[in-house]
């Protein structure tokens, strides 16, 4: 849904009669991370500011303002479980950081940089609010929150030149004395890029818009790296970023981005081929050409590995993170363990570094440095589930059986898909515990042998039955599957 129209005479303050686009700053208060990456997008204004990634809520943002920043001491942080892994709260405020702690587990070990970076933003925020006019803009926000923070906000800064947009999808329209409330798009995660630009041309915030590209703005905070993992900006408003701002290399770049990930490589070329000639030595823009060369299969396995590796040895510790996985999947475990291990001497509190050396280790029977190795990935991730089902297999072959089935059984926990219940099952039988490994068969059996054929090929192999037949129906699920069946064939143990 496009926003509503306002003219920018419904948004003057008494500062503003000789303000014209451009003549403001534009500021996020947080809550979404649209609206950070929406007003740097199209304003060309890619100051790092304090509430930009914050997912606030509302009472929290005015209880910021009112202590002055004085929040998030440390024993007010918390670790919270979410379908998406870990993050950090806080209790005072009720502020979740997605993004700001790079080891979410281990956040106390963070906090004394996140504390020195928060203060330092919180400095801007204070000195930018005294001396500068600024356009704040705020999701999801009623009427009487939204006078509440406008009399926190000049309480705190008295007779200083600042509005407030907010923007809800779901209440009507409103005014304040200090600011306006129009009706707009439903939030992403990333935002309708045309009808931020349509928003702040009508209020005359910016003159024009698709100053930056996304990498420009994902590719220099810690939270902003974290975000380029999503999605991206659909396929119509990079043509229509690339249209209006034809000079940034970072447009044709992301559109490339997409087109490999939607399977279109002939537009993926031509449009990497652009951005690469605007910007021929971006690290992240070569490391698209080769993806998408490799794709495309212009380019062999081995040649895409060695070309990473190549650009790791120029300083590009990401290119060598993706050279190590190339050479893990080519089964060239020596070479990959290698790289792992030079991409960790960079970031060694990265887990999945950690968990991919763990496995080219034990590939290679180096069974102790992988143990090791397992056992580091497991301090930095607790809850990775293939870690666990990775270090029951390292102790198994160190003939550690009861630590295997231990660590076999922690993975059955943290991942509830037949994965970990298959490796356990697994470990079972490799110790002779057959009586257990039926049972951890008929336990996967029970999620349904139409998806899990291979649990039905194991018990009709232990219950020495016949094997299926290919066009065969699986087997009936009207027998039962008891945990005494085993007990049965093969005895108490």
């Amino acid at each position: 849904m496009a926003p509503t129209r306002k003219t920018s005479s419904l948004f003057k303050t008494r500062h503003d009669a000789k303000r014209g686009p451009d003549q403001r700053r534009l500021v996020s208060l947080g809550l979404r991370w649209e609206v950070a990456f929406q007003l740097r997008l199209h304003s060309g204004d890619n100051t790092a500011q304090v509430f930009d990634w914050m997912a606030v809520p509302a009472q929290g943002l005015i209880e910021i303002l009112r202590k002055d920043f004085d929040v998030f001491a440390p024993e007010h942080l918390y670790l919270v479980d979410t379908a998406n892994g870990q993050l950090v709260a806080d209790r005072g405020t009720g502020v979740r950081f997605h993004h700001s702690f790079d080891h979410p587990a281990h956040y106390l070990a963070d906090y004394a940089a996140f504390n020195a970076r928060f203060r330092h933003l919180a400095a801007r925020f204070r000195q930018q609010a005294k001396s500068e006019a600024i356009t704040y803009v705020r999701r999801d926000m009623s009427e009487a929150q939204a006078l509440e923070l406008e009399k926190a906000y000049f309480e705190r800064y008295p007779n200083t030149d600042a509005q407030f947009l907010y923007l809800n999808d779901r209440i009507a329209p409103f005014a304040t004395p200090h600011g306006q409330a129009v009706f707009f798009a439903p939030e992403t995660h990333l935002g309708d890029a045309t009808a931020w630009a349509e928003l702040l041309s009508d209020y005359k915030l910016i003159a024009e818009p698709y100053r930056l590209s996304p990498i420009e703005i994902l590719g220099h905070e810690p939270e902003g790296r974290s975000l380029m993992r999503l999605r991206g900006l659909p396929l119509d408003q990079l043509e229509a970023a690339m249209e209006a701002n034809p000079d940034n290399p970072g447009f044709p770049y992301e559109l490339a981005r997409q087109y490999r990930l939607q399977g279109q490589l002939v537009e993926a070329e031509a449009a990497i081929a652009i951005a690469l000639r605007k910007s021929p030595d971006h690290p992240v823009m070569r490391r698209e050409g080769l993806a998408i060369r490799r794709a495309a299969n212009r380019m062999g396995e081995r040649a895409y590995a060695d070309a990473l590796l190549e650009m790791g040895a120029q300083d590009d510790a990401e290119a060598t993170l993706m050279a190590a996985d190339a050479l893990g999947a080519l089964q060239e475990y020596e070479a990959a363990a290698e790289a792992y291990g030079r991409y960790m001497a960079i970031h060694p509190m990265d887990a999945n570094a950690c968990y991919g050396k763990a496995a080219c280790l034990r590939r290679l029977n180096r069974f102790s440095e992988a143990e090791m190795a397992v056992t580091l990935c497991l301090q930095l991730s607790p809850d990775m589930a293939r870690a666990h089902v990775l270090r029951s297999q390292i102790l198994l072959a160190m003939s550690r059986n009861w630590d295997s089935i231990a660590a076999a059984q922690r993975a059955c926990k943290n991942d509830p898909s037949p994965r970990g219940l298959y490796n356990l099952a697994a470990v079972y039988e490799s110790l002779e515990q057959m009586e257990k490994a039926v049972e951890v068969y008929e336990e996967i059996e029970r999620l349904g042998a139409q998806v899990n054929l291979k649990a039905v090929e194991k018990l009709r192999m232990l219950r020495g039955e016949p094997a299926q037949a290919a066009n065969q129906e699986p087997l009936e699920l009207s027998k039962p599957a008891t945990r005494t069946w085993g007990k049965r064939v093969f005895g108490a143990r």
